[in-house]
């Protein structure tokens, strides 16, 4: 290249790498704000993401259609940019300022529910992600104006993901953490004028205008280096696996968030840390593409179907190590050499070896179909805008297919399978319908065949884990992941989604008594209470306990889970048969949506979440959401949480920030049940004694441990107050959804960081 040539050349490189930071940097905290309004539930996340690919999409398509006839598509692609930074800019503000206003959901389910979603989002995004997908084709058109072969699209593309996997680190690791919600929204924003910058020297040379045809639909094509490769392909066939990509990549990567959550862990920090490993080597796959154009170019056909063939077989053997591992990560761990440092690596590496020879291998696919188009050669923005929508169509479909059919339907190892025989499918026709020679189309359906046999030889049909001292009670895959319960040798259950408790061992005192008391403690203190929310009803305990007064006229519990809610029969008689009581009205819902939705106002409101620090759970420790709980009570309403874990301090010290009285009850060794209220909290013994002669009550009461020998009405009209206890509220912090600080704490040594289960 010429020297202009070169500096034009190495500012879209950089450009590009920042344009894909701040992209991901947008969507992870749109993603934030927007689950408020829809709820952080399987569908919302998918229908979320369905909407940002569809405006990408859109953009691209749009973009790609003028690209080639601009004059100078450069400054164009700058211009985008800059109206990018403004744009998403706004919509991260605006969303975050409205994530509890914007409310949408209300008892609409199924399809309704789905399509409402989905518009409502596309809605609220599509400026900013039209412009978004917009750059793509702008960034290939500039790139081979400026001479880049074709083949080089493929480091473009690389560099943009590459950018994108930075913008993930960054986000997850420091922005959020350091910057807040709204910082970040202004430093991703940033980054986009950084990269409209960085085609500021390439722009300012006074480098002769470049003439265009005269109908600007079909401009001059570009020149073609006598080294590229012919495409020897269809077209259609190249946007199958074009489609194919994004299905394969896509349903992969959902299917991994669940797998992940074995081995990697279930906290902020272990997503962020999967997104970015998963980027990472899409990136070295594009890079990969480069290269295997410049040595195979000659032998496309064989090239595609070779690498469509190689993934579906790494899928098959990750998935086959990822079994192993699961079942073997803590033996292998322990011979570890100890520190922080060495896990922290160790996990890093652990990530790489199982996901990225696979994700390599698929990152070479969209590349590899784009540049080998003959269209790409002639008409680069328009075939990058072609190839890019009908790619993003896919990734849609792998990401809906996959969260709401095949995950539920089949399971996640069975759902890779399909993929893997989608793969091997749309191998054999590129090598049954592209390549000539007898003998590598015979090898190449062979291999295809091979693998596809290989499926159900690789994994077990279902992803069980139960230690060798338990027994599985019951088991089901849904798409919010695998729930089980396993039966203890004492009798105890214990009850996981996804590897992670979801609430302490059913049929331990310590637990009957904290979840009992999380309702009784509401109506000693508010004996004349006619309403109650319980927010997480989990095994149905505090429930249960609310509905024995039969003074109350309504208890709503709360459940995320279905299954929780399905299996209550399973969690009797602990939980006091509540989903048989007629006052008791069962809710499946997202905590927060489901309180910000209503118009209902409670006199008590009972929180229990099994860890402050997971993501989605910990916004409802935020003072932020504490707002919301006050104008949802009824004058005098108290809140009632179980407070405990790594962070008590800062949990209390943000309920003290948020309510003028708060009483101690102390639970069992890490924790408190905690009364909140902007009025006094005094209980009156005479009346806690008046609640308890009620039969059902006394005998809950008896099966906790109350009672007899002690005397409810002695033990619980006081409590400990902030005075009594100063050193459990001297945080410096306080928990907002600005600075979520619980989601993304790191104390607890480096383990925490990855998996909490308090």
């Amino acid at each position: 290249m010429s020297g202009s040539l070169n500096r034009a050349w190495w500012g879209l490189k950089g450009a590009t790498v920042l344009s894909g930071a701040a992209a991901l940097i947008a969507e992870t905290l749109w993603i934030r704000s927007l689950s408020n309004m829809v709820g952080s539930t399987v569908e919302a996340a998918s229908t979320i993401f369905a909407a940002f690919m569809v405006g990408l999409a859109l953009g691209a398509w749009l973009a790609g259609r003028k690209a080639d006839g601009l004059r100078q598509p450069l400054r164009a692609y700058a211009l985008v940019e800059v109206a990018i930074a403004l744009t998403a800019g706004v919509a991260g503000l605006l969303l975050f300022l409205g994530r509890d206003t914007l409310i949408l959901g209300g008892d609409t389910q199924g399809v309704a529910r789905v399509a409402l979603m989905f518009f409502f989002v596309l809605a609220l995004v599509l400026l900013p992600t039209l412009l978004m997908g917009a750059t793509f084709p702008l960034m290939v058109a500039a790139a081979r104006r400026a001479g880049l072969p074709v083949r080089g699209v493929n480091v473009l593309y690389a560099l943009n993901t590459l950018g994108a996997s930075l913008g993930t680190i960054a986000c997850g690791f420091a922005m959020i953490p350091l910057l807040g919600v709204r910082g970040s929204v202004g430093a991703g924003a940033l980054l986009n004028v950084l990269a409209a910058v960085c085609c500021l020297p390439a722009l300012l040379q006074r480098a002769p205008a470049e003439s265009v045809t005269a109908s600007e639909s079909e401009p001059a094509p570009a020149a073609v280096p006598a080294s590229e490769p012919v495409a020897s392909l269809p077209q259609w066939l190249l946007l199958t696996v074009a489609a194919a990509s994004g299905l394969l990549t896509l349903g992969t990567e959902v299917a991994w968030t669940r797998l992940a959550s074995y081995f990697l862990g279930n906290r902020a920090y272990a997503f962020s840390t999967l997104m970015a490993c998963v980027l990472i080597a899409l990136a070295g796959g594009s890079w990969l593409a480069e290269r295997l154009m410049r040595r195979f170019g000659h032998r496309l056909p064989e090239l595609v179907g070779g690498v469509l063939a190689a993934s579906a077989g790494l899928m098959v053997a990750s998935s086959a190590m990822v079994e192993w591992w699961i079942h073997h990560q803590t033996e292998v761990e322990r011979s570890l050499p100890p520190g922080g440092g060495v896990f922290f690596l160790a996990r890093i590496f652990q990530v790489l070896v199982l996901l990225a020879p696979m994700m390599l291998s698929l990152g070479c696919l969209f590349p590899l179909s784009l540049t080998a188009s003959r269209l790409t050669q002639e008409r680069s923005g328009l075939a990058a805008g072609l190839f890019y929508l009908v790619n993003t169509v896919g990734s849609v479909a792998g990401s809906l297919l996959m969260g709401f059919w095949l995950l539920p339907s089949a399971g996640v190892y069975r759902s890779m399978g399909s993929l893997v025989a989608v793969a091997c499918g749309v191998a054999a026709g590129v090598f049954l319908l592209g390549v000539r020679e007898r003998l590598p189309k015979l090898v190449g359906l062979g291999v295809a065949t091979l693998v596809l046999a290989l499926i159900p030889l690789s994994t077990p049909e279902e992803l069980v884990t139960v230690a060798s001292y338990e027994k599985l009670l019951y088991r089901d895959e849904d798409r919010y992941g695998v729930f089980q319960v396993n039966a203890l040798p004492n009798g105890m259950l214990n009850v996981t989604n996804n590897n992670t408790r979801l609430v302490h061992y059913l049929g331990a005192p310590s637990t009957s008594y904290v979840q009992q008391m999380q309702g009784h403690l509401g109506m000693f203190f508010r004996p004349e209470s006619r309403k109650v929310a319980v927010l997480g009803s989990g095994y149905g305990i505090t429930a249960g306990a609310l509905g024995l007064y039969p003074q109350l006229e309504r208890v709503d519990a709360v459940e995320i889970l279905p299954a929780l809610v399905e299996m209550a029969d399973l969690f009797m008689p602990y939980n006091l048969g509540y989903h048989h009581n007629p006052r008791v009205h069962v809710v499946v819902d997202d905590a927060r949506h489901y309180l910000t939705r209503v118009d209902e106002r409670f006199d008590i409101v009972s929180i229990n979440m099994s860890d402050p620090r997971l993501p989605g759970g910990s916004s409802l420790y935020h003072s932020d959401f504490y707002d919301i709980v006050k104008q949802h009570l009824t004058p005098g309403g108290l809140v009632l949480q179980h407070v405990f874990g790594t962070e008590i301090r800062l949990v209390l010290t943000t309920m003290k920030h948020s309510f003028k009285y708060v009483r101690l009850f102390p639970t069992y060794q890490n924790g408190y049940n905690v009364l909140a209220s902007d009025e006094p909290l005094e209980a009156d013994p005479a009346k806690i004694d008046a609640l308890t002669e009620h039969p059902p009550v006394q005998q809950a009461l008896r099966e906790i441990g109350l009672l007899e020998p002690l005397s409810a009405s002695k033990v619980f009209s006081k409590g400990l107050t902030p005075e009594e206890l100063p050193r459990l509220f001297n945080d410096p912090r306080i928990a907002t959804d600005d600075f979520p600080v619980l989601e993304y704490s790191s104390r607890g040594g480096i383990a925490g960081m990855f998996f909490s289960n308090e």
